[in-house]
């Protein structure tokens, strides 16, 4: 009986939310804070500093040709060489897929236009390097696996040069 008035209730509460203006439910929900340190910075900058971190380890180490070198391979136990094969090809394509539209903004004259000239010279020299069969960073893009990683990471990959 109790579980029965509970799941009546329970859809009343539902129906309610479903009821309040869009304008309450809104106001309901707090925004997102900033972190302290950051209070300064412009959500925009802020965002773009929090992409240069993510960016920096996988795209400066491979322009250089030194990404399998100084990226760890995080797996399973009992994955590590299946994992190991696709890693590096997984960092880049989804780096690069969700950098791909603030890259496609291009370089201008701004402090940000220059900071993106820099990631794509650093992302094509990457992609050139993750492409050379001659390269240490040479990826894989279609040995078997286990579990078809290449194939989702191709894509990811793919799917920011498209855009």
């Amino acid at each position: 009986m109790r579980r029965k008035n509970f799941l009546q209730h329970l859809s009343t509460i539902g129906l309610g939310a479903m009821v309040l203006p869009a304008q309450t439910r809104a106001e309901a929900v707090p925004a997102p804070v900033l972190p302290i340190e950051k209070a300064g910075l412009g959500d925009r900058e802020y965002w773009v500093e929090i992409l240069t971190k993510i960016a920096d380890p996988v795209l400066v180490n491979l322009s250089r040709q030194e990404l399998k070198k100084y990226m760890p391979v995080e797996s399973v136990r009992g994955h590590e060489a299946d994992r190991a094969q696709f890693t590096h090809l997984e960092a880049l394509g989804r780096l690069l897929a969700g950098m791909a539209p603030w890259l496609e903004l291009g370089p201008d004259n701004s402090a940000e236009g220059k900071l993106r000239k820099k990631y794509i010279d650093l992302a094509i020299a990457g992609i050139e390097h993750a492409v050379d069969p001659g390269s240490p960073d040479y990826m894989n893009f279609g040995k078997p696996s286990v579990s078809n990683q290449a194939l989702v990471d191709a894509a990811f990959l793919s799917h920011a040069l498209i855009r």
